[in-house]
């Protein structure tokens, strides 16, 4: 028996937008504000994935370096800064959310913090 979906969750980044950008300019500029050269925005989007610390962690120590204890405080500033510099959302994700909120309950799940 098939039963109907009554909601379904969207995970933000990654899925419903590209912020692959801001996120590598914001770790980026956390490299440099710690004396170290940026990494390619490619690379560091291959880093995205499970938050910001494990974002730092592997960006740091691409470098050779263990992210300062100030590091995350800083990475959130820099991404709060540019959050929505580059930011879009993917080709045809807005008419999707609608169309399925016009049928069932529709959440977003993320881990930003706002």
């Amino acid at each position: 028996m098939l039963t109907r979906a009554r909601l379904v969750v969207f995970d933000l980044d990654g899925t419903l937008i590209d912020s692959r950008q801001d996120l590598a300019d914001a770790a980026n500029a956390t490299l440099v504000a710690f004396g170290h050269q940026a990494i390619p925005a490619a690379d560091v989007t291959t880093m995205v994935g499970e938050g910001a610390a494990v974002l730092l962690e592997r960006a740091f120590g691409a470098r050779g370096a263990t992210p300062p204890e100030t590091a995350l405080a800083l990475f959130l500033q820099a991404y709060g800064e540019r959050l929505t510099a580059h930011t879009r959302p993917y080709d045809g994700s807005l008419e999707c959310v609608r169309t399925l909120a016009a049928a069932m309950a529709v959440a977003v799940l993320t881990n930003k913090p706002q």
